[in-house]
């Protein structure tokens, strides 16, 4: 049901829904939620074994939740259960090392772009 553009609930199934990433080439399932109050989303991603997201950052404070595999950063290696926030602005690097795939909530606190260096 919907009031004024707001869902009062929802269901999908997050796993039909695929990205080609611009930079690797490489297929990712990917599911994004947008909030329309802040402009922040919530994204579940999956991220192929050897998938690495080159060097970039956004406008947008972000965070990972680890659900599946182990999420690489330049920051450092994280697992299911794990989260890790990213400032606004801040430089980075992230994906799936080359041992196993990852799976992860990506949250944002406002709207999200890209910005490859």
């Amino acid at each position: 049901m919907e009031k004024e553009g707001i869902h009062e609930y929802f269901q999908v199934d997050v796993n039909q829904f695929l990205h080609n990433n611009s930079q690797t080439g490489k297929l990712m399932h990917q599911f994004t939620f947008h909030e329309d109050g802040h402009g922040g989303l919530v994204k579940k991603i999956r991220y192929d074994k050897g998938t690495i997201i080159p060097w970039h950052w956004h406008h947008c404070g972000h965070g990972f939740y680890v659900l599946e595999g182990t999420l690489e950063t330049n920051q450092g290696s994280y697992k299911p259960g794990d989260f890790v926030w990213f400032d606004a602005k801040t430089k980075q690097w992230h994906g799936a090392g080359d041992k196993e795939d990852a799976v992860v909530l990506f949250v944002t606190d406002s709207p999200c772009d890209m910005n490859y260096l």
